[in-house]
């Protein structure tokens, strides 16, 4: 039987684990990826009728290890504390990130609805 670990929309088959041993660590994927073509893109012209300037930087979210074990398997989430929705620092950075696509969709205003 294979064991099948999903991670984003992909599927990885897992590796065995060695016998008489318990699960294997594994690391959630980062939310910080590597720049696509359209992460340049965006980053040298900016939304549609502002210069690349005016642009502000995405915030970035701390990373803060924390393992979890279900059913053998010890998972590290370095994002596990934006769960805490009564945390300060989660509503700050769920603000940043709420300015950040404020300003960013900030030309498109014209085409959402009332």
């Amino acid at each position: 039987m294979t064991t099948i670990v999903v991670v984003g929309a992909t599927r990885h088959p897992a590796r065995p684990r060695p016998s008489g041993q318990g699960g294997a660590v594994r690391r959630l994927p980062s939310m910080s990826s590597k720049p696509t073509r359209a992460d340049a893109t965006t980053a040298t012209t900016g939304p549609p009728g502002q210069p690349a300037e005016a642009s502000p930087g995405p915030p970035v979210a701390r990373r803060i290890p924390s393992e979890r074990t279900h059913h053998g398997d010890t998972v590290i989430d370095d994002y596990a504390w934006l769960a805490d929705k009564d945390n300060p620092e989660t509503l700050r950075y769920l603000e940043a990130e709420n300015a950040y696509t404020a300003a960013m969709t900030a030309g498109q205003a014209g085409l959402r609805e009332e």
